[in-house]
């Protein structure tokens, strides 16, 4: 249920408020899933309350393909470069955030044993990675 502005920016990578934050915490406290204890430990644990809420409800699809857009733009990649891509795409979107370091486990190493290493210029990584990190920061406070 994406109802309220907070959720949907959340939701769609629209970088978040303290405003906006606040929100969120009330509506995860109306909903009474767990003591405020619990809300800011998982919090703490994924790196803040933003990202906490981003990895319950993921990333729309489009906006996790729009932080992309971007790094494919004029560029010809092989076809393993792309299912790669859309591998980290998938991911954002069922989990909202990719830690960089999950490049380097399956099912990304299934696709390249050495990750994206293997497959793109250390340029081309540094990219990427600058690009889920600004989809991590988007959750946080801007």
């Amino acid at each position: 249920r994406m109802d309220t502005l907070s959720l949907r920016k959340v939701y769609n990578n629209f970088p978040l408020t303290e405003t906006d934050i606040d929100d969120l915490r009330r509506i995860v406290h109306d909903a009474a899933v767990g003591t405020s204890e619990d809300e800011e430990r998982a919090a703490q644990e994924a790196g803040g309350f933003g990202v906490f809420i981003r990895s319950l409800v993921g990333l729309d699809r489009n906006a996790a393909k729009e932080a992309f857009a971007g790094f494919l733009d004029g560029k010809q990649f092989n076809a393993t470069q792309i299912e790669f891509i859309n591998l980290v795409i998938d991911h954002l979107a069922a989990n909202g955030i990719v830690p960089a370091a999950r490049f380097y486990d399956s099912p990304f190493t299934d696709l390249s044993p050495t990750g994206p290493d293997g497959l793109f210029t250390s340029d081309e990584v540094d990219q990427m990675i600058h690009l889920l990190d600004q989809v991590r920061r988007n959750a946080g406070v801007a």
